[in-house]
């Protein structure tokens, strides 16, 4: 059993870098080295694995639903906030 986190690096998606899900974020444009950068989602992707899941009280930002095909785009541009 493990987790499992979506991507490493923000990705070049839907024609553009804007989607922000990465665990690190790159500027594609200014920085020629790539340096990677942590997002808050580190840490707190730290505390779930050392903690081996989320707690009781934790209650989920958006309801459960089922992935959609038809309306996959929306869900990049349209972030949980």
């Amino acid at each position: 059993m493990g987790f499992n986190y979506w991507s490493l690096t923000d990705n070049y998606e839907w024609g553009s870098y804007t989607p922000r899900f990465g665990l690190y974020t790159v500027n594609v444009q200014t920085d020629p080295s790539l340096t990677r950068h942590a997002t808050p989602a580190v840490a707190a992707y730290r505390d779930i694995a050392r903690a081996n899941g989320v707690g009781p009280r934790y209650r989920p930002s958006r309801p459960a639903s089922w992935c959609s095909l038809v309306q996959g785009a929306r869900s990049s541009v349209d972030p949980v906030r």
